[in-house]
């Protein structure tokens, strides 16, 4: 009896779903994070097929490896290099990893340990565009904005040779390639600086520290007074 109580302990004090299935792929017993995770109400796991878990077009070669598993049983982690989803009741799919071990005794049976790891991956995901969206602005600014800004220092160079009327076009040009400028720098600021936790002298900062790398040297920088709630419009310009 205390061993019962300790097992059952045991399995109710993990995050991870758990599973106990026995030869022919019916869940004996299922803890209630397993319940939680798929989405069925408590106790109706018992007596399921576990192969009701995995998606609907990988169940036949769900059963075939079952089958080879009870062959060569063995402590490991299910589809080692690859993508692994589970079903929920509603028939939605989530990512999950699932490790898988023999259990000893006269009648074969299996413990599955599930684990969703949907918050994970969409939090990978998040960083992997960050990093995109970094690299996009990084690109932009020592790209694009150098090349325009050289672009316009050569046209105000000839400028002075020109006659009024190709002067006073070229002006205009220099005009439009400025305010192209700051349009860039403001969609920069956007892509590659937001986030909602850093304060903006926290983001001041590091840009100030990013555009030293070219430079050669890193600038002072110093700011007198309040300025992590001005209005956004100047913390672009900023």
């Amino acid at each position: 009896l205390i061993q019962d109580e300790l097992a059952t302990a045991l399995l109710e004090s993990t995050p991870d779903g758990m599973l106990l299935v026995d030869s022919v792929g019916i869940i004996e017993v299922a803890n209630s994070a397993a319940e939680r995770i798929f989405g069925f109400v408590s106790g109706s796991m018992v007596g399921r097929p576990v192969d009701d878990l995995v998606p609907e077009e990988q169940r036949s070669g769900h059963h075939r490896h079952r089958e080879a598993y009870e062959h060569q049983p063995a402590m490991r982690p299910m589809g080692t290099g690859l993508r692994l989803f589970g079903q929920h009741c509603d028939g939605s799919l989530f990512p999950v990893e699932v490790s898988i071990s023999p259990i000893p005794g006269d009648d074969f049976k299996v413990l599955a340990v599930v684990r969703d790891v949907t918050d994970r991956e969409d939090s990978a995901a998040r960083l992997a565009m960050m990093e995109d969206r970094e690299r996009i602005a990084r690109d932009l600014h020592d790209m694009v904005i150098q090349r325009l800004f050289a672009a316009g220092m050569s046209l105000q160079a000839v400028s002075s040779d020109a006659t009024p009327m190709v002067a006073s076009r070229i002006r205009e040009t220099v005009d439009e390639l400025d305010e192209a400028i700051r349009e860039l720098r403001a969609a920069i600021f956007r892509l590659g600086g937001e986030d909602e936790h850093r304060t903006v002298s926290a983001q001041l900062a590091e840009l100030v520290h990013d555009r030293s790398r070219p430079l050669g040297f890193e600038p002072d920088f110093e700011i007198k007074g309040d300025i992590d709630d001005l209005p956004d419009f100047v913390v672009e310009q900023l």
